[in-house]
């Protein structure tokens, strides 16, 4: 009967150990012997050799350092230099430290029309976020003031020569623009409004309030429609003309024709009908809780602005001032000071945090426009007060909208 050698895993593992081990001192024997066989002349020119290699490869390093900082260098000069974000290119965008998602968005911004008067109004792109912008800011060539813009273009205003050449071209302009004729924004078409330095998206929203019913019924209302700026209302104010149709504009709302109402009919034997009117009680009432039943009963207040107190009341969330009624429509300067003797604010308002607010309710507020509420929907999360409070310090967030908004988050507090 054979017998079969068998070893344990622990020894044969011992085994292989020592055989690796007798494999290594051998290879190292042999490799000393090859370098200390030599003799001494020709252990120095292999010591010389192996000095100069690596006395080129520290100069190769070195080399390869002065480059890197020409390069880095050359970049730090360019990411430094000032530019113009209304006509650089995509490429100069990035170098000045735009991402390519936020380069793309401005060109996209600037084909629309839009342009960047303030650093501000770079929080209307997205992708920029505000520690870039801030990087950026002293950087940007902007438009002139129109105060500086006026002053140079008053000194253009002068004839080239003697000879009459022809007169500079900021001249022309001018007199193109005298030529322009008045408009009404309540009959204007979209087209009509865009020659008048109204943009696109200002024109389209006028259009739209025009066809819904909506009237303008003095310059000022124009500021109420979105795209429609300070500046721009400032720029068309001149041109704007309200045909005002009396009849139709004159509100007859002292008088209603129901038996509860405080006007009634009276008719003599072998007359006409006469409308008489009956005075109306003299309250005093909180328009943040007055119904539109109770509202028609100060004098000046009929349907029509009863139910537009209430509407404006819910899209607000509450006034905080009686002043506030100026914005509602229909509600005239005249209106105004007739009826807000009778009317007073109190109680809270509805207030809302912007961050976990749905972007079309943001947008529904009256003091907050589109663009605007991109801008506070893209800021980060983290740095949201800080970053809030610069856009309201710059302008970018209308003031009024600051009692209806928490800067920090309710939930925390």
């Amino acid at each position: 009967m054979s017998r079969t050698f068998y070893l344990p895993p622990k020894d044969r593992i011992g085994y292989l150990t020592l055989i690796l081990l007798f494999l290594i001192i051998s290879a190292s024997a042999a490799l000393y012997q090859s370098v200390f066989a030599l003799n001494e002349s020709e252990q120095l020119a292999l010591i010389e050799k192996v000095i100069a290699e690596q006395e080129q490869a520290v100069q190769a390093q070195v080399r390869e350092t002065i480059t890197i900082k020409d390069v880095t260098e050359s970049l730090t000069s360019i990411k430094l230099g000032t530019f113009d974000p209304n006509v650089a290119s995509i490429e100069t965008l990035i170098e000045q430290g735009f991402s390519e998602y936020a380069a793309n968005n401005l060109e996209k911004y600037r084909d629309k029309g839009g342009e960047i008067k303030k650093s501000s109004d770079l929080y209307r792109i997205y992708g920029l976020d505000t520690a870039t912008i801030i990087q950026m800011k002293d950087r940007l060539i902007l438009p002139k003031p129109k105060k500086e813009a006026r002053v140079q273009n008053r000194k253009k205003e002068v004839v080239e020569d003697s000879n009459h050449l022809p007169i500079n071209k900021t001249i022309e302009e001018k007199r193109e623009a005298q030529e322009l004729e008045s408009f009404d924004p309540n009959t204007a078409s979209q087209d009509d409004l865009q020659k008048y330095g109204l943009s696109s998206y200002a024109a389209k929203n006028l259009t739209k309030y025009i066809s819904k019913g909506g009237e303008l019924r003095e310059p000022e209302d124009l500021k109420r429609i979105y795209g429609i700026d300070d500046d721009t209302y400032t720029k068309i104010l001149p041109y704007i003309k309200i045909e005002n149709n009396e009849e139709s504009s004159k509100e007859h709302t002292d008088f209603t024709t129901d038996s509860s109402s405080s006007s009634k009919w009276t008719k003599e034997e072998g007359e006409e009908a006469e409308l008489v009117e009956v005075p109306k009680e003299i309250i005093s009432l909180n328009i943040n809780i007055a119904t539109q039943e109770e509202l028609m009963k100060i004098s000046g207040i009929g349907p029509s602005i009863s139910k537009g107190i209430v509407k404006y009341r819910d899209m607000l969330g509450g006034y905080v001032e009686v002043s506030q009624l100026k914005e509602v429509y229909n509600v005239s300067e005249e209106s105004y000071e007739k009826i807000s003797q009778h009317l007073f604010v109190d109680g809270e308002i509805k207030r809302f945090y912007i961050p976990s607010t749905k972007f079309k309710q943001v947008l529904r507020h009256p003091y907050i426009d589109f663009e605007t509420t991109k801008i506070v929907k893209n800021m980060s999360i983290m740095n949201y007060a800080e970053d809030l409070q610069a856009l309201i310090d710059d302008g970018t967030i209308d003031k009024r909208l600051i009692p209806y908004i928490y800067i920090h988050d309710p939930d925390l507090d």
